[in-house]
């Protein structure tokens, strides 16, 4: 939902994302808790990090997709900083 919220203010909606749906889908479903399970990291080995996957993915990003990465209406974050410009 919070997504949601991003996506409809980032890019001027007035309408939900797609995503919505599936999530309005399952809302109702119940899942037994099973607690936090580790965060897949879906990206090279090179960049993955056992003990931080929030440094993995920035690492990831910096690396593998600095080619496409823009902030609209915000900040470029304090980690940002491409490999290439190192």
């Amino acid at each position: 939902e919070e997504l949601n919220q991003e996506y409809r203010w980032r890019y001027d909606k007035d309408k939900d994302h797609a995503s919505m749906a599936a999530l309005a889908a399952i809302d109702h479903q119940r899942f037994d808790a099973l607690g936090l399970t580790p965060f897949a990291q879906a990206m090279p080995d090179q960049y993955k990090n056992a003990e931080d996957p929030v440094v993995a993915y920035r690492q990831f990003y910096c690396g593998e997709k600095a080619g496409f990465a823009t902030w609209k209406k915000r900040a470029v974050p304090s980690w940002w900083q491409p490999l290439n410009q190192r």
